[in-house]
């Protein structure tokens, strides 16, 4: 399965727009943990991500996790080739 951690923060078009792709995007038993900078921001930092560089989706396939997707392209780039 795909792990997908996403960094968003809610009054951006940008993260709107990526969430929306990611959840369009077809990946069978895809997990979204949705991480919103100023509500989980200890919880972003401890994961080690930036709370300040949004929207992110962070995806991972069991261990190995890939690197962040900024944009829609990048990120059904790392789920259609999975």
């Amino acid at each position: 399965h795909a792990m997908v951690n996403f960094v968003y923060s809610k009054n951006d078009e940008k993260s709107k727009s990526l969430h929306s792709e990611l959840l369009k995007a077809y990946y069978p038993s895809k997990i979204i943990r949705l991480l919103e900078v100023n509500e989980n921001k200890a919880q972003i930092e401890k994961l080690g991500y930036d709370s300040k560089t949004f929207p992110a989706a962070f995806v991972c396939f069991g261990t190995m996790c890939m690197p962040p997707a900024f944009n829609s392209e990048k990120l059904l780039g790392i789920l259609t080739k999975q």
